[in-house]
């Protein structure tokens, strides 16, 4: 140990002695030791100690504390005091070696407001570690600055109470700090500062750091205000913790935290269900759906086009089935994309049959999602509404005067040969300025529903998203349905035209199926198989074979069908109808004859000539 003197008779310092576990190593005029630990980190036996005591009756304040210290080359890199205020568990200070140097001097160690009016003994230690390979460290010239007044009661502040609460709407709330034991000479001060909380500086509270000053000798509150903002949002309680800092010297404080807590006005709207679109499609007896009114939310992959240029009109599909969603306005930050998976929230409706939701807001959970497959069916019904369907079989116009490229939107009647379906062609989808197709075509659309009476079990359609949802058949036909060619022809062509050509080749069967020509004796004409090339759209011919008899019988004509396609067409003119237009005349032919008789003779009208080389006879 060292000792140690003091300039205060009403102080005592003890001797400065080591902690357990550091041995003495001799220096002059220091306290010197050895067996410092080589961590990083400091070890709590591994330290330098000195205590101030004050006598009784007084109380001992402090401004600083200064040392000088001295390592080895292998000696401490790093030192730090601490003391038993705290149980020694936070730094005062922390030094760090300087490469070069390992003498230091006047080393300060700032105690304003860390020792104020204490009445107890208080250690300090200096805790050496960071050795190199153990060395030494010593200290010398330890020396305390402050002061050692009688000890009475000090001054102290405390907020009034350690919390409040506030409504949302109270615009302010106040919040008092007492003062015990004024000074009688001087005023004294404290900072109020905001120091934590779950409430948001400038959204949900405005508050600036504020300064209480207590006049000399006045025992009155002071009182700081905290602004409080009425906001519209969905929240929980929050709150705000105030806290006294930087009190004048001397001064004791009380309760130094206080919290506000701030209780939120804001009423949380109703729980919107999420529901599957099957289960709020289902319809009453008149055929609309049985949740007209309801509230709520549904979760599906958006499938169409939107078929209005201000708001939305498009289907929502699950894996439960699909709806129609309509709204006549924008909601901000949404643009619709086929293939968007949409959380939708609105009202059950319908129009003209068809169930839809009235859309109040929409979120996009992702995009570009695939789309359900179209659904294969040969009718319309309640079964195809809101649903990406394909009629099961090519179907052709039935009235291309229908396809009128006008108003919002038209509807055509289309046929499979068997049934008939309507097909909504909308303003908003790119066949809308197009022609109408020509000749047969498979269909894929969403299924839709217009029958503006009860019940409304009628007026299903289908309507296409795009010109790609008609998938056009190859279409194959006679060039003409009639023709005429001279008996003296020859022979004659029948051309067959194709239009939307395949990507494979295929073929189809031409055969001579009726009319009033023979086969063998006025034509000759063996079925023929056309090949129409992969992706060609050039024409094909058959040849028909004319025989030139000289029988007088008149024009006869052929019929030619096209049929036996070896994969799914569409047939334009099947039938083509050729006319063989006779040469052959009635009159007198140069004969040859050993006798001519006349019966009668003479005769006043008609006469039988009898040729004498010829066993028949000729009326003429």
């Amino acid at each position: 140990s060292l000792p140690a003197t003091t300039v205060d008779p009403n102080l005592t310092a003890s001797p400065i002695t080591r902690g357990p576990d550091i041995t003495p190593n001799a220096g002059g005029n220091s306290f010197n030791s050895t067996g410092w630990t080589t961590s990083v980190t400091l070890e709590s036996t591994k330290y330098v100690t000195v205590t101030l005591t004050p006598n009784p009756t007084y109380a001992l304040t402090l401004t600083q504390f200064t040392f000088d210290s001295q390592r080895s080359n292998s000696g401490p890199q790093t030192w730090s005091v601490r003391s038993s205020l705290d149980n020694f568990a936070s730094d005062l200070a922390t030094f760090q070696m300087v490469t070069g140097t390992n003498v230091y001097q006047d080393q300060v160690v700032n105690l304003a407001g860390v020792v104020t009016n204490v009445t107890n003994p208080v250690e300090f230690r200096i805790y050496a570690y960071n050795a190199t390979t153990g060395g030494t460290f010593r200290v010398s010239d330890l020396k305390f600055y402050g002061s050692v007044n009688p000890s009475g009661p000090a001054t102290s502040l405390s907020f009034v109470g350690n919390a409040t609460t506030v409504a949302e709407d109270a615009a302010t709330t106040s919040v008092q700090v007492s003062i015990a034991n004024p000074d009688a000479t001087n005023a004294t001060t404290v900072d109020v500062v905001v120091t934590g909380g779950s409430a948001t500086a400038g959204t949900d509270f405005t508050y600036t750091t504020q300064t209480l000053t207590f006049p000399a000798g006045s025992s009155a509150n002071q009182t700081v205000t905290v602004n409080i903002t009425d906001d519209t949002d969905i929240e929980s309680d929050e709150t705000i913790t105030l806290s006294l800092q930087n009190a004048s010297t001397g001064v004791v404080l009380g309760t130094s935290n206080f919290t506000v807590t701030i209780t939120d006005n804001d009423t949380p709207p109703p729980v919107i269900p999420l529901y599957t679109i099957a289960s709020v499609t289902t319809n009453d007896a008149n055929g609309l759906p049985d949740s007209l009114g309801v509230n709520m939310r549904l979760r599906g992959i958006a499938h169409g086009i939107n078929n209005r240029t201000t708001g939305y009109q498009f289907t929502l599909i699950d894996n439960t089935g699909g709806i129609g969603i309509f709204s006549n306005a924008n909601i901000a930050g949404y643009t619709y994309a086929e293939g968007d998976s949409l959380e939708v929230t609105g009202t059950m409706a319908q129009f003209n049959g068809l169930a839809q939701l009235n859309l109040t807001a929409v979120q996009v959970i992702n995009s570009g999602n695939p789309l359900f497959p179209a659904t294969i069916v040969t009718t319309l019904s309640e079964a195809s509404e809101s649903e990406l369907v394909r009629l099961a079989n090519p179907v052709y116009i039935v009235d291309p005067t229908q396809w009128t490229g006008s108003g919002s939107g038209f509807t055509v009647n289309v046929s499979d040969g068997t049934n008939t379906y309507a097909m909504r062609i909308t303003s908003a989808t790119d066949l809308y300025a197009q022609s109408a197709p020509a000749g047969w075509f498979y269909l894929t659309g969403i299924g839709g529903q217009f029958d503006g009476s009860a019940p409304h079990t009628d007026g299903y359609q289908i309507a296409p998203r795009y010109a790609s949802d008609l998938q056009l058949l190859p279409l194959v036909g006679f060039s003409a349905t009639t023709q005429q060619i001279n008996e003296t022809a020859g022979t004659a062509t029948l051309t067959l035209t194709i239009a939307n050509p395949a990507t494979a080749a295929f073929t189809v069967l031409v055969s001579a199926t009726g009319g009033t020509a023979t086969n063998g004796s006025d034509f000759t004409f063996t079925n023929q198989t056309v090949t129409f090339p992969a992706n060609s759209t050039t024409s094909q011919t058959v040849t028909v074979n004319i025989t030139d008899d000289t029988m007088v019988e008149g024009n006869e004509t052929i019929i030619f069908t096209i049929s036996n396609p070896s994969t799914t067409i569409g047939i334009g003119n099947t039938t083509q109808t050729l006319t063989i237009v006779d040469n052959d005349v009635n009159g007198m032919e140069e004969v040859l004859a050993g006798s001519l008789k006349l019966y009668p003779n003479p005769a006043s009208s008609n006469v039988m000539v009898e040729l004498g080389n010829n066993a028949s006879a000729t009326h003429i």
